[in-house]
């Protein structure tokens, strides 16, 4: 029987360390249904895949890491990463936004795109969140950078420091009005949460990737949770892939969380 904890133990060369993802490969089996008795652990460099690979006896903890996710979340992220079910890829969307060509004191610090993907592969997460879709999951890491929080409480104080316009994410999508900090500097952020997508529905929105998840976005916050997704993007989902959203309908509920805190914060520049 392959013991999962021995082999990272005992590798030569500890694969964490080098880029690379310990993934289970499978025969006979449908992606994403389920791991075979069969299948046995083999390193990936980030974001890619498996090649020429050999399988082996059965690995009880291989067939039962799925079922286990629902345990508590330190469990559940450590499984992410140790029982290789995910790979995980920094899309071109996500890489323009996070790690712009001109260096901007609101996006990841300290870090380069590549060495980004690298952790997200090589680190277990603290806590492993749904997202407002089934395709979508958020890793949340410990902030091992110098990057600041992402959004600013509204007060008296500095309300005069807001600012707004007409704004697109792509070349593609028509822009939006938003609005925004300039003149403040939130405190150093201590989580970053990383906002993934499954790599099917990237294929449905004409962004194929060869791994299992792509990165789309990361929230840099105080604590270990999710920032409400903005109104407007909200809205963009539910018009569909045309206009640049993912084709999920609005979630009225959500929506008023939403609105209720993004009248209350705003980004900063």
């Amino acid at each position: 029987m392959f013991d999962v904890d021995r082999f990272l133990l005992d590798c030569p060369e500890n694969v964490f360390n080098r880029g690379v993802t310990l993934r289970y490969v499978r025969r006979s089996c449908p992606p994403r249904q389920g791991i075979p008795a069969n299948a046995v652990p083999v390193a990936v460099p980030a974001g890619g895949r498996p090649s020429g690979a050999t399988h082996a006896a059965e690995d009880p903890r291989c067939r039962g890491s799925r079922a286990r996710r629902g345990a508590d979340s330190g469990e559940c992220a450590l499984n992410f990463v140790k029982s290789g079910l995910m790979s995980i890829y920094l899309t071109p969307f996500a890489r323009t936004r996070l790690f712009p060509r001109t260096p901007r004191a609101n996006t990841i610090q300290d870090c380069t795109p590549e060495q980004f993907e690298q952790h997200l592969n090589a680190h277990a997460p603290y806590k492993v969140l749904d997202g407002y879709a089934p395709f979508c999951k958020l890793h949340v890491h410990r902030n091992w950078t110098s990057t600041r929080c992402l959004t600013v409480p509204i007060t008296e104080d500095n309300r005069h420091l807001l600012r707004s316009g007409y704004e697109a994410r792509t070349r593609e999508e028509l822009p939006v009005l938003v609005r925004w900090f300039e003149g403040v500097e939130p405190p150093v952020a201590e989580y970053l949460v990383v906002i993934l997508y499954s790599a099917e529905q990237l294929a449905r929105e004409g962004a194929p990737i060869e791994a299992d998840w792509g990165v789309v976005g990361c929230l840099y916050t105080a604590e270990p949770e999710e920032v409400p997704m903005a109104p407007i993007t909200m809205m963009r989902n539910a018009l569909g892939v045309e206009e640049g959203g993912s084709g999920v309908a609005i979630d009225r509920a959500a929506y008023a969380r939403a609105v209720a805190f993004w009248d209350n914060n705003a980004n900063w520049r």
